[in-house]
């Protein structure tokens, strides 16, 4: 093998070499652009659901406070334990205008007043530990329920009354659908009781270790999980249908292919342009050998320049 051979291959490899390491540089800032990308998108969801749930809150303890804080309440519905006007203003009233799933009037003491409930629960759980009441999920055996609570008072919030009221909802697939219309995204949520969905052809998906998004068949996917007291209830799976990550992936590969064709067309042209700079001078030289050795002494030798070449020809 001649010896520029040897040294195109040589330096071919070298360059090739560059080109790849550098494609991978490109490749692996694209992939982090990607990941990126996705997470912001994934944490715009987050926030959006998070900002739904915090409204939903709100609303359910706005509707047990108006009870709650209703003399009438106290007075008829504790005190005298009215029959006809709980049943026009307590149950079913509340039920059949709000839709609740949960209605319950409770002695602090646990005697029921009132219990108009759909759903199984176990009183003694969601009854709060002080008269201010709480707002937050409760994990029965329809699914997750989402209700609020509130001590029973007087108009000016003085007088208690030795009662809570109790407001909640199962997050079904009827809750689900109108939050898709609102946040735009399909719903899963799963729990070991219920599974209730958006769009029956979602699957739940597996995360990896502390991750909490993924991005997986043109979907951008949040995993939420819904926690109580330490205790995992259920995870709310969101999926939003965007091909921008795929769009963008498909650019960066495009781009990186490109790049390493061009870097190997550049380096094998590099590498001849490079070998015939060096090598034109001395195959002159040979040349010009061959043919004094043939006996042509007249032959010109060109000895200009400081280089090895022309230093092998001052010397020949």
């Amino acid at each position: 093998m001649l010896l520029k051979t040897k040294i195109f291959i040589m330096l071919s490899i070298v360059l090739i070499g560059f080109s790849l390491l550098f494609s991978q540089i490109i490749s692996y800032a694209s992939n982090r652009l990607l990941e990126d990308s996705i997470a912001t998108r994934a944490n715009s969801i987050e926030t959006a659901f998070s900002s739904l749930i915090e409204k939903e809150k709100e609303q359910l303890s706005i509707s047990v406070r108006d009870y709650a804080f209703w003399e009438d309440m106290g007075e008829f519905g504790v005190k005298k334990r009215d029959i006809e006007w709980l049943k026009e203003n307590l149950s079913p009233w509340v039920k059949e205008h709000f839709g609740y799933d949960l209605v319950v009037l409770i002695k602090d003491d646990g005697e029921i007043i009132i219990n108009d409930s759909s759903i199984e629960t176990k009183l003694n759980e969601i009854i709060p530990d002080d008269r201010s009441g709480k707002t937050e999920f409760y994990l029965s055996n329809e699914g997750l329920v989402l209700y609020s609570s509130s001590g029973v008072f007087d108009s000016k919030g003085k007088e208690f009354y030795g009662a809570f009221l109790i407001f909640g909802k199962v997050i079904d697939e009827d809750v689900l659908k109108n939050w898709k219309d609102i946040l735009q995204v399909d719903i899963i949520l799963s729990t070991q009781f219920k599974k209730y969905s958006t769009e029956s052809s979602l699957g739940e998906i597996s995360f990896e270790d502390k991750k909490t998004f993924k991005y997986h068949n043109g979907y951008v996917i949040v995993n939420i999980p819904v926690v109580e007291d330490d205790k995992l209830l259920g995870n709310f799976y969101m999926y939003k249908l965007d091909d921008t990550p795929n769009r963008m992936h498909r650019t960066f590969l495009t781009h990186t292919i490109s790049f390493i064709i061009a870097g190997l067309i550049i380096s094998i042209l590099m590498s001849r342009f490079f070998i015939s700079r060096i090598f034109k001078p001395l195959d002159i030289f040979r040349t010009d050998v061959e043919e004094i050795s043939s006996g042509r002494y007249d032959i010109y030798l060109d000895i200009s320049g400081n280089d090895e070449i022309a230093s092998l020809a001052r010397s020949f």
